[in-house]
């Protein structure tokens, strides 16, 4: 909703995707090897390494078989849904009962450890495990604001053959101050607002086509834009606009229809096998 990589500060919504996340001590034809470590892009290592450190419990090798709803690289937060999934699990293996606060303490460390997030993405894994309204700083590592979004359907657009540029790109001043004002917005309750900016922002930094933004806003979506820093699109909308809206924006790639979500249900689980 608002991307932190510029600020340093950002806000995430719920919404009803699931990410699965089952480890095991045994081999199992298809799952993933798990080995604690600080690699550069190694999220899962790196998690289990944090983890360890957090708990000081005797690290084994693990395997994990993951499921998500969310495609990656596309700004819809499958990283932090994974990260959060697997701590979980890792929680439920070793019989250990873990904190909102440490389940995050352990994401936002690994997820920069690994290269997957400049700032930690606090926002976005507070609101994939607690859903709702999530405001942050990441710079401080502070939960600024939580409280519950509007009942409404939420709608993705993976465009086809749009890719995320260099995310590094500098962003000038008045941009900067744009994402200031969506933070403000956030804070104070008014995230539709807050959306509409930052995806504004960052579709005009990166290049983004605005069409699928403005098709959105014209059929009544009561917020749309990029999600994160894209490629994706994600809009919030009333039954009656999302169907117009679905036959609109299915021309431009593939969607993902979902609701907002403002509980722990449905979102990240870990599990033991």
């Amino acid at each position: 909703m608002v991307n932190a990589l510029v600020t340093g500060r950002g806000a995430a919504i719920g919404v009803r995707l699931r990410t699965r996340v089952e480890v095991s001590s045994e081999a199992k034809e298809g799952w993933v090897n798990i080995r604690a470590s600080g690699s550069a892009g190694d999220l899962l290592g790196a998690v289990y390494d944090e983890f360890l450190k957090k708990t000081k419990v005797q690290a084994f090798d693990i395997r994990a078989l993951i499921t998500t709803d969310l495609p990656g690289g596309m700004g819809m937060k499958s990283s932090s849904s994974v990260a959060n999934a697997l701590i979980l699990a890792l929680a439920d293996a070793y019989n250990l009962t873990m904190s909102h606060m440490d389940v995050l303490s352990i994401n936002t460390s690994a997820s920069i450890r690994a290269g997957v997030s400049y700032t930690g993405a606090l926002d976005d894994a507070a609101a994939c495990l607690l859903g709702g309204v999530t405001v942050t700083d990441n710079r401080l590592g502070l939960i600024l604001k939580r409280y519950s979004a509007k009942p409404e359907k939420a709608i993705f657009l993976i465009p086809r053959g749009l890719h995320r540029p260099d995310v590094t790109k500098k962003l000038s001043s008045d941009m900067r101050c744009s994402l200031v004002t969506a933070h403000r917005l956030a804070l104070i309750g008014r995230y539709h607002e807050a959306l509409n900016i930052n995806g504004a922002v960052y579709a005009y930094a990166y290049g983004y086509p605005n069409q699928p933004t403005l098709e959105a806003w014209r059929l009544g979506a009561s917020a749309a834009g990029i999600t994160g820093n894209g490629p994706a699109y994600a809009a919030l909308a009333e039954n009656g606009v999302l169907e117009e809206l679905a036959k609109k924006w299915s021309a431009h790639g593939k969607l993902i229809i979902t609701e907002t979500r403002n509980s722990e249900e449905d979102s990240n689980h870990g599990s033991s096998v």
